[in-house]
């Protein structure tokens, strides 16, 4: 069975992936909004007051940047 995903702040997960090589293109509001290396698409963060993105929201931006669910635990995990 795979496993759960993290809980993560909005910011914890910017850094995640400018450290993987993500771009971020611009800032409206409180969306960040982020170019993918993986597959060079756009892809939006919210950050929200320091709140926890919902593991819906989470597992839909993982897999606009590219990732698949398991790559991007793995990765995480070697943080």
């Amino acid at each position: 069975m795979a496993e759960k995903l993290p809980v993560i702040k909005g910011k914890d997960l910017i850094k995640f992936f400018l450290k993987y090589g993500c771009e971020e293109k611009r800032i409206k509001g409180s969306h960040h909004v982020m170019l993918s290396k993986f597959n060079n698409h756009i892809f939006v963060i919210p950050v929200h007051s320091d709140e926890e993105l919902d593991r819906g929201l989470l597992r839909a931006i993982i897999r606009q940047a590219g990732l698949d669910i398991e790559q991007f635990i793995r990765m995480w995990k070697d943080e």
